[in-house]
């Protein structure tokens, strides 16, 4: 797998660390951009991180002023319901297992296991690429 074949959003986020050996660094930056674009896609500045992956994934219907990102089609269906659960997990799990020790972790990672961490933010970044945004109606 070529790390510049990972989605724009990571690679350009990670590629100046990466390239420079910092390959923590590159993970931190990644998921700080894909927190970023979350937050313009819903217009949430109020949360970040594990909490606003909750809340723009949840499964409950939007409110006002909290709209959803949910993998599009009919929400009868199964696997639409398996992936709107799915992302919701993954996304608090990514911000939980990868961002935070990224961040707040001194020690650098080894390069396989930060290729392997953007490639899990790069697969999350490519599916909210395809979600909607769902408003609360007014």
């Amino acid at each position: 797998m070529s790390a510049d074949a990972l989605h724009p959003l990571v690679w350009d986020a990670a590629s100046g660390r990466w390239g420079a050996g910092h390959y923590s660094d590159a993970v931190q930056r990644a998921a700080t951009f894909l927190n970023a674009n979350v937050q313009d896609l819903t217009g949430r500045r109020d949360v970040s991180d594990s909490e606003l992956m909750r809340e723009a994934f949840s499964l409950s219907d939007p409110a006002p002023a909290k709209p959803r990102l949910w993998w599009p089609g009919d929400s009868a269906d199964l696997t639409v319901k398996s992936m709107r659960v799915g992302i919701l997990n993954m996304a608090q799990g990514v911000f939980s297992a990868i961002r935070n020790p990224a961040t707040h972790s001194t020690d650098d990672m080894e390069r396989q296991e930060a290729l392997e961490q953007l490639a899990t933010l790069s697969i999350l970044a490519r599916w909210i690429d395809r979600c909607e945004l769902v408003r609360a109606e007014s």
